[in-house]
């Protein structure tokens, strides 16, 4: 039973394209994104990044993506996972497939996924499972894939269904009259690139050569990022570290996780930002936005990020 997985919470009840399926999450749960598609092919993994792909399984159906976030979690992504997973057992799915992290393949495999834009979903790429589960029946095969994560306040949980079943499905959607956002008063490129991709990199940071220690001058960037946040108190944003490919992946992911926290430490003290809508991590070199062949490369590949989701 769910109610001995979160006994101090009331669950949320995602309804599943299958006949008398729910599945439960915990009552802090909140529905921030959905999209369906009513009938499309979607790749279910079989196996983690082989270094040039996902080994695969087409499935083809009602194609319905959700994104849940668990506000203050404390729940690790196995600890999210595990209860939704046995709940999917209970209701005749088996398992192709399950992975965690760099057993998956880390950035390479949560890139290849396809998943909601990053606004409404946080993937730690050092701290993420991934499930994929298929229930067989006459009409087919329905199938079902869960990856959860959480950042450093928040737990989240991707869940896509692909059904053949001619049931029709129901979405929980959020209510389209209600912008998860508001567009800022005086809108900028880095606030707009934020709203369209959900990312940003911060471009006009400096930072001393090998050091953690943001510059002492006004950033342009963390003051458009500090208006905007006090216009929409529920966005959130987490500011990522990225290093170049010197040196060890450890070393690297600590000082990129520094420099992030010294940016998020500076916009809270420079234009008194709300602690709680301000995040740090840090992915050292797995995310390179360009070849760490050349000095130019290594030079666009040493940034920070920020990323703008959801915190209700």
């Amino acid at each position: 039973m769910i109610s001995r997985a979160f006994p101090y919470l009331m669950a949320a009840l995602l309804p599943l394209p299958a006949l008398g399926v729910t599945l439960e999450l915990p009552g802090n749960a909140f529905q921030s994104s959905t999209r369906t598609t009513e009938f499309g092919r979607h790749a279910i993994p079989t196996a983690g990044w082989d270094g040039e792909k996902i080994p695969s399984i087409p499935a083809e159906g009602q194609i319905t993506r959700q994104v849940w976030v668990l506000s203050s979690s404390g729940l690790t992504p196995l600890q999210i996972l595990a209860p939704l997973r046995r709940q999917l057992e209970e209701a005749g799915y088996s398992e192709i497939f399950e992975c965690a992290s760099r057993q998956c393949g880390g950035f390479d495999f949560r890139y290849e996924l396809a998943l909601s834009p990053d606004p409404r979903f946080y993937v730690d790429l050092g701290n993420f499972q991934f499930l994929a589960t298929e229930r067989k029946s006459d009409a087919g095969s329905d199938f079902v894939t869960i990856l959860t994560s959480r950042s450093a306040s928040a737990g989240f949980a991707h869940i896509t269904q692909v059904a053949v079943s001619e049931e029709e499905i129901e979405v929980a959607a959020p209510d389209e009259d209600t912008p998860l956002v508001r567009k800022p008063v005086v809108s900028t490129d880095l606030i707009e690139r934020l709203l369209q991709d959900g990312h940003s990199p911060l471009d006009d940071l400096v930072f001393a050569t090998g050091s953690s220690r943001l510059g002492d001058e006004s950033f342009a960037s963390l003051a458009d990022i500090a208006g905007f946040l006090k216009e929409n108190p529920d966005a959130r944003i987490t500011f990522v570290g990225h290093t170049d490919a010197d040196g060890s992946l450890d070393a690297n992911i600590n000082l990129s996780r520094t420099r992030a926290n010294a940016v998020r430490s500076r916009i809270i003290d420079a234009y008194q930002v709300s602690e709680n809508q301000v995040s740090a991590e840090g992915v050292g070199f797995l995310a390179p936005r360009a070849s760490n062949a050349t000095e130019e490369g290594r030079s666009a590949n040493r940034r920070v990020d920020a990323v703008l989701f959801l915190n209700r």
